[in-house]
């Protein structure tokens, strides 16, 4: 499986077709299901643009597009929260040594 994901991370044209194969086979692929959904998020715009996506049914089309945007919102949350908190360090160590030099 890891295999797989790694070589569609690389390739995307592949993306669609393995998607739809392990969509029919879920549960036994969700692993694998759960790389292209992250992989889609990170290639959204791209994957969107590929015949094969046209062609997809529409309740899978909604599935890569909302799956891929959760994600995406996700990781942008976590992004913030990172970088507020590393602010937030950065902020108490700039009062601490303003105290210190008081």
């Amino acid at each position: 499986m890891e295999h797989i994901g790694d070589h569609l991370r690389v390739n995307h044209d592949l993306v669609l077709t393995v998607y739809c194969f392990v969509k029919k086979m879920s549960p036994a692929f969700d692993i694998l299901l759960k790389c292209i959904y992250n992989i889609c998020a990170e290639n959204l715009n791209e994957i969107c643009k590929r015949k094969e996506f046209t062609e997809l049914d529409k309740e899978l089309m909604i599935d890569i597009i909302c799956q891929s945007t959760e994600r995406r919102d996700a990781k942008h949350k976590e992004q913030v929260a990172s970088n507020t908190q590393t602010l937030g360090l950065f902020d108490e160590t700039e009062e601490e040594e303003e105290e210190e030099e008081e």
